[in-house]
């Protein structure tokens, strides 16, 4: 993560020869848009998109990932970035960070969506 576009697209594909990957998270640093997107061209396997820097719309729109994790927001935040994923048919996970009431929570906001079939 938080790697440059120049060398990480020669690197991924080193990577996937291994039977063991099965996507990659957040190769790049997270306000490089253009260069997830870019990246996703180049590789075969899943490009998943960690956090959304520009509030998720403008990710989504540029198809800079196959899956998006979203998470360590407000509850509406998270729910608003989780219709621009279903609107747009592309999956996602909700990642929180807390005890049992927080993941209570998460499990409920993801079971409420149909695309929440993304898993870390």
């Amino acid at each position: 993560m938080g790697r440059s576009n120049d060398h990480m697209s020669d690197l991924l594909e080193r990577l996937a020869a291994y039977r063991i990957m099965g996507c990659f998270k957040g190769p790049l640093c997270e306000d490089d848009v253009l260069g997830h997107a870019e990246l996703r061209r180049r590789c075969w396997l899943p490009i998943v998109y960690h956090h959304s820097p520009l509030g998720g719309r403008q990710e989504v729109l540029l198809r800079a990932a196959a899956a998006y994790m979203l998470g360590h927001a407000r509850i509406g935040t998270a729910i608003h970035r989780a219709g621009f994923c279903d609107a747009a048919n592309i999956p996602f996970m909700l990642q929180n960070v807390g005890g049992e009431i927080t993941r209570a929570m998460t499990t409920h906001m993801q079971t409420a969506s149909p695309l929440r079939t993304f898993t870390s």
